[in-house]
């Protein structure tokens, strides 16, 4: 009993070391979204992150809070914390208490974004956010959206699943303290977790980052998701019109 809890935890200390050493070296693995992406699926592709609040405009009329210059950290965590509002909103009123200087009491995992460059193809993205909303990017610009799926659907499982995992990675990671980075180079896959406001990320190989005791299974995951999202919902080349309004 004691040489199994000796090699589970030389496993998870493995691991743990590639997740850190992937962020590390991953600044010197990236390419320029213009070099991955057009012009519509690069305006998607930005507003996936909610790393920047002068991005979502289109947001002020409806929630000044994240504009004011100067919001009671009341009013801020109503809205972060509001399960009834759209995830990537509550994302950018987390990120507005930290610029502030205030606290959430609880860490939550609010969206997952996966990111794989294809050797020969290009960069695929696929999001899912925690109000089960779902965004995919192809490497030719097109793109699929599910904002409410099907209950009938393994979207909904898959989902739960997903944030699961997510949280399990998230507390084996800190957060990303410098600005995001370009999207991944050729075969490198990277998972972003979106936590609160913050940046949690890993990335690697495409064959290091499946044989990763954390990262191979919320990837698993995800690719179910992508295959029922394909068939969800049809894709689109224009951007969607719920986005246009971020």
């Amino acid at each position: 009993m004691k040489l199994l809890w000796i090699l589970i935890i030389s496993i998870i200390i493995m691991s743990l070391a590639r997740i850190f050493l992937s962020r590390k070296d991953a600044t010197s693995s990236t390419v320029s979204a213009e070099q991955v992406y057009n012009e519509a699926a690069r305006q998607i592709y930005e507003l996936l992150f909610c790393d920047d609040v002068h991005k979502y405009e289109g947001l002020k009329t409806h929630f000044p809070v994240l504009f004011a210059p100067n919001p009671s950290q009341e009013d801020v965590l109503s809205l972060a914390q509001n399960p009834g509002t759209e995830s990537r909103v509550r994302i950018l009123a987390h990120r507005r208490l930290k610029e502030e200087g205030f606290s959430a009491p609880e860490r939550a995992v609010l969206g997952v974004v996966v990111e794989y460059n294809q050797k020969g193809k290009g960069l695929d993205t696929l999001a899912v956010f925690a109000d089960g909303s779902i965004r995919y990017i192809n490497y030719t610009g097109k793109m699929a959206v599910v904002d409410s799926p099907r209950p009938t659907t393994k979207i909904p499982v898959l989902t739960k699943q997903i944030f699961e995992q997510a949280r399990q990675l998230a507390n084996a990671i800190g957060p990303w303290e410098e600005r995001r980075l370009p999207p991944p180079a050729a075969e490198q896959v990277r998972i972003t977790l979106l936590v609160n406001g913050d940046i949690y990320f890993g990335q690697a190989p495409a064959s290091v980052m499946w044989k990763d005791p954390l990262g191979a299974p919320l990837l698993q995951s995800m690719t179910a998701l992508l295959v029922e999202v394909t068939q969800e919902s049809a894709e689109e080349a224009t951007i969607p019109a719920a986005d246009k309004q971020l």
